[in-house]
């Protein structure tokens, strides 16, 4: 269950479940349900669920507030101000607001 928006002008937790939110595509084979963002009275923070197909990224971008993003199933890469990270299931990132940012699919294998 969703808790319905109301004035963001007061403080009010969020109950989110990504299956009743609607996603978008990204483009490139991304596809991302947002979760905590302005929309619903985040004013410094982001995050949601992005499922990769096969060989898909997101191409460069920034943001203009903090982002998070938590590695929950496979491993990709991050490319965050032009250094390359390779992320494990389960690892987090804490990116700052004006970075450039690239999220891509790793083609490697866990060992």
């Amino acid at each position: 269950m969703t808790i319905p928006e109301t004035d963001s002008s007061k403080r009010h937790p969020r109950i989110l479940v990504p299956a009743e939110i609607p996603a978008y595509e990204r483009g490139g084979g991304a596809r991302t349900t947002p979760l905590v963002t302005r929309n619903i009275g985040a004013t410094g923070f982001i995050n949601g669920i992005t499922i990769f197909s096969p060989g898909a990224s997101i191409p460069v971008h920034t943001h203009n507030c903090d982002e998070s993003v938590v590695i929950l199933q496979g491993l990709a890469i991050a490319e965050i101000d032009g250094v390359s990270y390779n992320l494990d299931e389960g690892t987090a990132t804490f990116i700052q607001p004006e970075l450039h940012i690239v999220f891509s699919m790793a083609h490697r294998r866990k060992s």
